[in-house]
């Protein structure tokens, strides 16, 4: 319905009494503009009329006229925008008109940059890239969709010989290290290494009877330093197979397991992203300690942490940004000295960005060459991360004997049938003698 004029009356058709003056049932366009619209701050007051439903309007202030924004005339608009070919989605693109536009119906037109790719909006064929440097990262929950992933099941069915370690960065989190303990994937695997466990006040962190707890050497003498790392092996591995090696630090653990045929030396390393003192110190610990940690050339040292450390070996090229060539300097010193081999492969990202979704690669595996023949599978499992934290974990399985416990039967009580054992149990007392009570005052000569 039209407004008219500014000002002009208005009758609302269906609310006049019979008989009555239109004019004194009228509302004016300025009140009509205002009905049922208060404002912070203005004085409202109600009307109502016999007849008519109550409505609310402004008293001190007149009313605000609406007008059409007008787009300005831009010289540009009415020149054509030339495309490369690639770009054109018409063969016949229409022509400008000879006349200028309508300033009151123009509209801006959005200029394509030739070197850059659209995204489409619909979900490409797999494993097509969006960019020509951004390959396609899903977020299916399913993780053999996932280009990242290698396969491999979440549930391990390997002989017990194998030796299984979980590596993941937990984020300081009592929810994501509770989930992944109590899960029913943890009991599987022999090894849970973690970078940034929860930690209570008392200096304890959270797990679970089926775990041995391995605290950092300094974690109770040097209370002032922050615990960064724990390891966790699982009960049913032998005691007598495995130890800890002391470490003058809060940020790194040793451990190493004894088999029969080889040693193998695992160092859980947290290396804070704007320090170098863990790095260094672990160069000096290697070179005075290294007859220790691999006393033989076929023992097996693992190198499995959270370096916070950003380098093409294994970073995708879009994450060029994150590069500092002089920050992983000092890492890549230590590989080349050690010789050790990158046993993730490169471009598998291992943490995801809660701000902005980037996948990067903070955590990282490295091995002597004898562990790299001794790889059975080595990947990420994002359908398993858990909640609380940004980490995948990393999924590593050996070739190697962990000794195990000789583990005892037990009885399954559950599967008693009661109704019979207490058949059988009243049987049995019937043949065996009435208790007689002992007179009082007896006493055994």
């Amino acid at each position: 319905m039209p407004i008219g004029p500014p000002f002009a009356p208005i009758v609302l058709a269906g609310n006049t009494p019979a008989g009555a003056d239109p004019a004194r049932y009228s509302l004016s366009n300025a009140e009509r503009l205002t009905r049922n619209t208060p404002r912070i701050g203005c004085h409202t007051s109600q009307r109502k009329s016999p007849g008519r439903k109550s409505y609310t309007y402004r008293s001190h202030q007149p009313p605000r006229r609406t007008q059409t924004p007008t787009l300005h005339h831009l010289p540009w608009d009415t020149e054509p925008i030339k495309q490369p070919a690639a770009m054109q989605h018409s063969a016949n693109p229409p022509s400008p008109s000879s006349q200028p536009p309508n300033p009151t119906t123009i509209r801006p037109k959005i200029t394509p940059i030739p070197h850059l790719r659209t995204i489409p909006k619909t979900p490409p064929p797999d494993h097509a890239p969006l960019h020509p440097l951004l390959p396609l990262l899903r977020t299916s929950t399913d993780s053999s969709t996932l280009p990242f992933s290698h396969p491999m099941p979440s549930d391990p069915t390997e002989p017990p010989t194998r030796l299984r370690i979980w590596q993941q960065n937990l984020n300081t989190s009592l929810i994501a290290q509770s989930s992944l303990l109590n899960g029913p994937h943890a009991s599987k695997w022999d090894i849970i290494v973690i970078q940034e466990p929860y930690i209570n006040f008392l200096r304890n962190t959270s797990a679970s009877q089926r775990w041995h707890m391995l605290y950092p050497t300094h974690h109770y003498t040097h209370p002032l330093q922050c615990t960064h790392v724990v390891t966790l092996i699982n009960s049913t591995i032998d005691t007598n197979a495995w130890k800890q090696i002391p470490y003058p630090s809060s940020d790194v653990i040793l451990l190493q397991i004894a088999s029969p045929a080889s040693k193998c030396t695992i160092f859980n390393i947290y290396n804070d992203c704007n320090s170098q003192d863990t790095l260094t110190s672990l160069d000096t610990f290697l070179a005075s300690n290294m007859a220790t940690i691999c006393p033989t050339p076929n023992d097996h040292v693992l190198w499995m942490g959270d370096f916070n450390r950003h380098h093409p070996m294994w970073e995708e090229p879009w994450n060029r940004h994150l590069i500092n060539y002089a920050a992983a300097q000092p890492l890549i010193d230590l590989i080349t000295t050690y010789e050790m081999v990158q046993l993730l492969p490169a471009a598998i990202p291992t943490l995801q960005s809660v701000s902005t979704g980037n996948w990067t690669r903070p955590d990282n595996v490295f091995g002597t060459e004898p562990t790299l023949n001794a790889i059975i599978s080595c990947c990420t499992e994002p359908a398993l991360r858990g909640p609380k934290t940004d980490h995948v974990p990393i999924h590593l399985t050996l070739d190697l004997t962990a000794p195990r416990m000789n583990s005892e039967p037990r009885r399954n009580w559950h599967e008693v049938d009661w109704d019979k054992f207490n058949e059988h149990l009243n049987s049995l007392l019937s043949m065996t003698p009435p208790h007689q009570k002992k007179p009082y005052g007896y006493r055994l000569l």
